[in-house]
């Protein structure tokens, strides 16, 4: 497995300046740290977008991963922790406090030593779906259809207007 998996990930932008087209997929931009997942059958690593380790950082998201079922797996995710109202908390994310700590899992570069990345998103989101049901751990590896982000987006943008 490599230390790093392909191209640093792309930074987030404002969804005011989001077209809205048919065929673009949006991602919410939560207040945490970008990282990708790197497990193999050795070990499990954490790596920020800039290639730094934080796996001693993020034990518990380390032991997930490690739960995989899978010989090997590279996931780009968002390292969250979220408030008691389900709203990310970046504040306690920072301090250290991770009670409530999930990487929120968002697409699938690598599986089973092979390079997902040539696929179509979609493709990679659905295995991605798939490999985190196969894991059963809804608590420190998220997918797409956990509710608490969908019911804080939705909060957050209803606020606006």
């Amino acid at each position: 497995m490599t230390e790093r998996c392909g191209p640093v990930p792309s930074a987030s932008f404002s969804a005011a300046s989001a077209e809205r087209k048919r065929d673009w997929i949006h991602e919410v931009k939560f207040d945490g740290w970008r990282a990708q997942l790197h497990n193999d059958a050795e070990t499990a690593k954490i790596y920020s977008r800039n290639g730094n380790d934080l796996t001693r950082r993020f034990m518990d998201i380390r032991v997930a991963m490690q739960s995989l079922p899978r010989s090997s797996a590279i996931i780009d995710a968002e390292i969250v922790v979220c408030a008691t109202d389900g709203t990310p908390d970046f504040g306690a994310l920072m301090a250290g406090n991770y009670e409530r700590l999930c990487a929120w899992c968002f697409d699938l570069l690598e599986l089973d030593g092979q390079d997902l990345r040539p696929m179509p998103l979609t493709e990679r989101k659905a295995l991605l779906l798939n490999l985190l049901i196969e894991a059963d751990d809804d608590t420190a590896l998220q997918r797409n259809c956990c509710t608490w982000p969908i019911r804080w987006s939705w909060k957050a943008s209803s606020r606006k207007g």
